[in-house]
């Protein structure tokens, strides 16, 4: 049995085999394996997913980019090139640039530039990053591209704002009666949606008819007061500034109100004199002239942005509605053109229906054949021109016509031939009187005449023209009858200060016409009033 004996020094350690290469890759390959594997799959997420991941270093400058092209650029174009480049010459309110950002971004939205020019919506997720001792040596991100689905949310909501605007209008519309008040709550509910200073619906029977104003919107707007036409150039009123615009321009770009002087801080307002209107109306007129399916924009003279909608009806009238915003307000914009355009239909059914309404209301007041008052318009009218000539104590004259043996005209030579009579006729005593005046065919072969301020003598004037003429002028439509055609004609006067009734002077008048038929027709007779 042996032993270590004090003071032998001990044995050495033994030492490890060294492990081979072989076993190195034995026990390593597998994590080398998997984080080459983390490092593709990372690779190809952020491919199929980002349309631009990037790394900046501490000056700005992109250290990494990928995938290869971002966003059209190749990567070899970025690298080590400032990426503030990329950036497009857009002011975004509020926001940071996502290549220099201090703070971590998500959905950060930025506008890009792509190589062709055209410009990308990016929305962003960044952060910083940091060295060991927290100080930022730079920016990692990832990027993708929303334009496309921006667009369509942005149409989306001017597609829901445009239904909202109408919607509105429609319910303004609902709670009015006439047409003139309907229009007026739908150009003032869209003057304020667009930010407009005021707004008209202008209009023509014709290519040959001046515009006129068919409606207007509310004295709330800084518009029109008065508008006529002179010299074929539409002229108008301008009302004193008013209250402060209310609606918002799209986007918030709303002009502040005019001061007390009439004026903008971006200008001269629609206000004060009628030069400004002029050159917002003459415009118009000129837009409305082109007769285009879309909306139509301009600028005056003097800066205001008009805008017009032609609007063609189904009864040929061609109307036009009318916008405009104050000097160096923004241009109208699609979605203003869009929302306008809308609303020109919903007027247009309105103009349409108000055309209709006015055309049986005059179907029920006018004789077909000859386009004259019928006796129940006549009679109608006749009460009011009486008020006002009591009122201004003026005279009046009331005129019975007959035509003398008309009815052979018929038998012999036919209805077609009695009807160019009976149009001459009308014609006849159509440009005998004024405008003011009154004429209507009563019936048959019967017309009625009132003249405003004309005593008996300068209604026997005219019937004594009448006697001498007619039976010419309408011999040579109807000739070769045995008897010629003639006018009996009966007079009634009401003098100036006089109550005397309306019953009272057709009776009068009527007597009169009927004592010159039996005294041998073709002639005039005054019924003078009995003495009150």
């Amino acid at each position: 049995m042996s032993s270590t004996n004090a003071g032998e020094a001990s044995p050495p350690p033994v030492k490890p085999a060294p492990v081979t290469r072989a076993a190195d890759n034995g026990l390593f390959a597998p994590l080398r394996n998997a984080l080459l594997d983390s490092r593709q799959r990372w690779r190809d997420l952020v491919n199929m997913t980002a349309d631009l991941a990037f790394e900046t270093d501490e000056r700005g400058r992109f250290s990494f980019v990928m995938p290869d092209p971002a966003l059209g650029w190749s990567a070899v174009t970025l690298l080590g090139q400032p990426a503030d480049r990329l950036l497009a010459d857009i002011v975004e309110i509020g926001g940071c640039n996502p290549f220099r950002t201090a703070r971590p971004l998500r959905r950060h939205r930025v506008w890009l530039k792509r190589p062709d020019g055209t410009l990308a919506c990016v929305a962003f997720a960044a952060a910083p990053l940091l060295d060991g001792k927290g100080r930022q040596i730079g920016v990692r991100g990832l990027g993708i591209d929303v334009t496309e689905q921006d667009g369509a949310e942005a149409q989306m909501a001017a597609m829901l704002r445009r239904s909202q605007v109408l919607d509105h209008i429609l319910s303004v519309m609902r709670h009015e009666m006439t047409t003139a008040d309907v229009m007026r709550s739908a150009l003032d509910a869209l003057a304020s949606a667009l930010g407009a200073a005021g707004a008209a619906v202008i209009g023509s029977e014709g290519a040959a008819t001046a515009p006129t104003i068919m409606h207007r919107s509310g004295v709330h707007q800084s518009g029109i007061r008065q508008l006529g036409i002179q010299s074929g150039i539409l002229q108008s009123g301008i009302d004193q500034a008013g209250a402060q615009q209310t609606g918002p321009y799209p986007g918030g770009r709303s002009p502040s109100g005019p001061s007390p002087s009439g004026t903008s801080p971006s200008g001269p307002y629609l206000t004060g004199t009628n030069q400004a209107a002029d050159l917002v109306l003459a415009t118009a007129v000129r837009l409305l002239a082109a007769a285009s399916d879309t909306p139509e924009q301009g600028t005056t003279e003097d800066g205001h942005a008009v805008l017009v909608c032609t609007c063609k009806t189904r009864v040929g009238a061609t109307a036009g509605l009318v916008l405009w915003r104050p000097v160096g307000a923004p241009i109208w914009d699609l979605d203003d053109r869009l929302l306008a355009g809308a609303a020109t239909l919903v007027m247009r059914v309105v103009l349409e229906q108000d055309a209709m309404t006015r055309d049986i209301g005059q179907q029920a007041r006018t004789d077909a054949l000859t386009g004259l008052f019928n006796r129940r318009a006549f009679l109608d009218e006749l009460p009011r021109h009486l008020d006002r000539l009591d009122r201004e104590d003026e005279c009046g004259t009331l005129m019975f016509v007959d035509l003398d043996n008309f009815k052979p005209v018929n038998d012999q030579l036919g209805h077609e031939v009695g009807d160019q009579v009976l149009g001459m006729a009308a014609q006849m005593l159509r440009t005998l009187v004024r405008p003011t005046d009154l004429v209507a065919r009563f019936g048959g072969d019967e017309f009625a005449i009132w003249m405003n301020g004309a005593d008996h003598m300068t209604a026997a004037e005219r019937a004594e023209h009448l006697r001498v003429t007619a039976p010419r002028t309408l011999g040579e439509i109807a000739p070769g009858l045995e008897l010629p055609l003639s006018m009996s004609i009966g007079i009634a006067s009401r003098a100036a200060g006089t109550n005397e009734t309306v019953e009272s002077l057709l009776r009068r008048a009527d007597m009169a016409m009927y004592a010159v038929k039996r005294g041998g027709r073709g002639h005039w007779r005054v019924s003078h009033a009995a003495p009150s």
